[in-house]
């Protein structure tokens, strides 16, 4: 009897400590996948520009349109030089594109806002643009937007308000 505790002890040491029983490794090979893709590029033709604008107040409504018009209930005070804002985009010729435009920001009394886009040629829409084609070696954006005065203007003021296009892979 003392001989099968003896046994049995030795067993249970041999267990926990692993005496006499080999643990087996188990390999597996494996790979990462790895798709590259050009980098987006946004270059600046020309910057969306309303020209010369008549001083006045506050409350004043300007669009600027994907043609370089200047509409809206105070398109008489538009004077002259106005030009859309005309980007070239580049990337992949594989990957479609998400348009948009974000991060209005006010300048000298001038609030910017309501982006117009027209991307390769299409129809001008809110600068909210999902899966728009490959922009691969290059394609045109046109950009307008609508600006509203936040107070009196004098001669000889200019205004830059600013906002972010953003251009991300589908």
């Amino acid at each position: 009897m003392q001989s099968l505790k003896t046994f049995c002890a030795l067993l249970i040491v041999a267990i926990i400590f692993g005496f006499g029983l080999e643990a087996k490794a188990v390999t597996l090979s494996t790979n990462a996948v790895v798709r590259f893709v050009s980098p987006l590029v946004i270059a600046t033709n020309q910057l969306p520009n309303f020209g010369s604008v008549a001083t006045g107040g506050a409350g004043r409504v300007l669009t600027l349109d994907t043609n370089g018009n200047i509409t809206n209930t105070n398109a008489a005070d538009y004077m002259s030089g106005a030009a859309v804002g005309k980007y070239t985009v580049t990337g992949s010729s594989n990957n479609t594109v998400n348009i948009s435009a974000q991060n209005y920001v006010a300048n000298n009394n001038v609030i910017p806002s309501a982006a117009t886009c027209a991307y390769n040629g299409g129809t001008a829409n809110p600068c909210n643009l999902a899966a728009q084609v490959a922009p691969g070696s290059g394609k045109t954006l046109l950009v307008g937007i609508t600006i509203t005065t936040s107070g009196v203007s004098n001669d000889g003021d200019t205004a830059n308000p600013m906002f972010d296009l953003v251009v991300t892979y589908n």
